[in-house]
């Protein structure tokens, strides 16, 4: 299985660097690494519009851009934000197992802002899910980052 998605990855990272090359002109995408010592989580949720069938996944990475371990979820029909939420538990599941400084990074503005806030959405059995992990004591990050800030792009290796 690993084998399958390190395939994977590497097959959108060759296409999102060929797309990156034509489009060069028009914005510089870049993935900042984690500090050495720290591992990086970023992960992704996508909902295709014809099915609203869901999927969700993320890799894990060190500070030299390596890749540590990368997993895919499919979610059955749900929403974005929900599929969003899945990749980010399912993700620092395997961050608590590896036991590492980690940093969690989203593209999606709307689960880091309901992580980060003490408000209880509708989405609040898995929200309590990952709240349960993010009140550990671990050396993780203490807030969940969008990635969004340094363009959406930059975690294409964890979309699906």
């Amino acid at each position: 299985m690993p084998f399958i998605a390190k395939a994977w990855a590497r097959s959108i990272m060759r296409t999102s660097q060929r797309k990156q090359k034509t489009n060069t002109a028009k914005q510089l995408v870049s993935w900042k690494p984690p500090p050495p010592g720290w591992l990086k989580l970023n992960t992704d949720g996508a909902v295709l519009p014809s099915s609203m069938e869901a999927s969700s996944g993320g890799v894990i990475r060190n500070a030299n851009g390596e890749w540590i371990k990368g997993y895919t979820r499919s979610i059955g029909c749900t929403t974005v934000l929900q599929s969003e939420l899945w990749a980010i538990l399912e993700g620092l599941h395997f961050a608590w197992e590896m036991g590492h400084n980690f940093i969690v990074e989203s593209n999606s503005a709307s689960a880091v802002h309901i992580l980060n806030s003490n408000a209880t959405p509708h989405d609040s059995a898995i929200v309590q899910r990952i709240r349960s992990y993010t009140d550990l004591h671990w050396n993780m990050f203490p807030e969940l980052r969008t990635a969004s800030r340094t363009r959406r792009r930059a975690s294409i290796v964890a979309q699906l």
